[in-house]
């Protein structure tokens, strides 16, 4: 199938996007002169008219399609080349359990997954990522405050970068998880559901 045009931005396209430049080239952490301790934040109101603006420009739906770019490379050859480096004596045992299932192929393809991701809708506010934001990564914990919490927990993977790179990774994740399991069709169908409600709390 063709690719289908891109109307939203994407991190490996955004419009202002100058040859030889990062698409975050205008973020904090990339600026010389990074952080001001006196400048002060915009209005509450002024955030929130920016955040709805870029909602427009990147909609939910946005999120849910993925028409695979032109230039894409193999995910084969891709898998291989991530092979460089790694004791060959382990590789095959990589690649058995990575051809066990559609979760585990994922579980190991993270240069298919990034290469896809940085060509997907952002709406252009970074975040302290997790990069490995799945369900088993959350849980209830205490506080010093003798308070039950719910939270995140591994972090040994963040990074700055887009929400949503944490966002459709993990979502997916979990409906190959339910399908992996041989759910029902029902239970299948689901998992869509808990996708969109993900989607619509995250987005």
């Amino acid at each position: 199938m063709a690719a289908k045009p891109a109307l939203q931005r994407s991190m490996a396209d955004p419009p202002s996007k100058k040859k030889g430049q990062s698409a975050l080239r205008d973020e904090f952490w990339l600026n010389a002169n990074a952080f001001d301790p006196n400048s002060k934040l915009a209005s509450w109101k002024e955030r929130r008219k920016v955040g709805k603006k870029a909602r427009i420009e990147v909609p939910r739906i946005a999120h849910g399609e993925f028409f695979p770019a032109s230039d894409r490379p193999s995910p084969v050859d891709t898998i291989l080349s991530t092979n460089a480096g790694r004791q060959q004596e382990f590789i095959p045992l990589r690649m058995a359990r990575m051809s066990a299932s559609a979760f585990t192929f994922y579980r190991g393809a993270a240069d298919i997954m990034a290469w896809d991701l940085s060509r997907t809708p952002y709406t252009g506010f970074p975040v302290v990522m997790s990069g490995d934001a799945h369900l088993s990564n959350f849980g209830l914990y205490a506080t010093p405050q003798r308070e039950v919490i719910f939270d995140m927990n591994d972090f040994d993977e963040a990074v700055i970068g887009p929400w949503e790179w944490d966002q459709t990774p993990s979502d997916k994740r979990e409906y190959r998880r339910t399908r992996q399991r041989n759910e029902s069709e029902g239970a299948s169908r689901g998992g869509q559901g808990m996708r969109s409600r993900i989607l619509l709390v995250g987005g």
